[in-house]
């Protein structure tokens, strides 16, 4: 996905192999040179310390999220 500047919620994250629930995954934004491919000209983003833009996130089971 693409995300827009500034603060961007409900994004889908496809990932490419299967999970179970409760697995963790890394996810890392990286940067795009304007081709909308993921190529070696495109790199990791980084914060304003210099570090890469990485979050640990959880798989949940979804239908747990629509019974709320």
């Amino acid at each position: 996905s693409y995300l827009q500047q500034g603060v961007n919620t409900s994004m889908i994250i496809v990932l490419d192999q299967p999970t179970i629930v409760g697995q963790s995954v890394l996810v890392t934004l990286y940067t795009d040179n304007g081709d909308y491919q993921l190529t070696d000209d495109d790199g990791p983003m980084v914060d304003s310390f210099c570090k890469t833009i990485t979050k640990q996130l959880v798989i949940v089971n979804e239908d747990l999220l629509n019974k709320r």
